[in-house]
């Protein structure tokens, strides 16, 4: 890699080979530089089954893999918290 080349986002371990960064010590600015924005997790995990899948929704819905940690999240949604919300048992909400 030639130093003016250099991506941020990117790191040389200790064996000189490149690995990315934790982007826990990136700034706001290199992710945004780097087409990253700001996203609910749901959606985030939306877009990498897209990925997943060829970028076909409809494949992603009829998605058989349910051991993958993605699978309940695949629609764009927190299953977890909409189940919650449907039963109106929200952390906190008296009965």
């Amino acid at each position: 890699m030639n130093k003016d080349d250099k991506n941020p986002l990117l790191e040389l371990n200790k064996h000189g080979n490149e690995i990315g960064k934790d982007p826990r010590s990136v700034d706001i600015s290199e992710l945004e530089q780097a087409g990253h924005t700001q996203k609910p997790l749901a959606t985030v995990i939306r877009e990498r089954c897209l990925d997943c899948c060829g970028f076909q929704q409809g494949e992603v819905r009829k998605c058989t893999a349910y051991k993958c940690p993605s699978w309940p999240y695949r629609m764009g949604v927190n299953p977890f918290t909409s189940a919650k919300l449907k039963a109106g048992k929200i952390e906190g909400e008296q009965e």
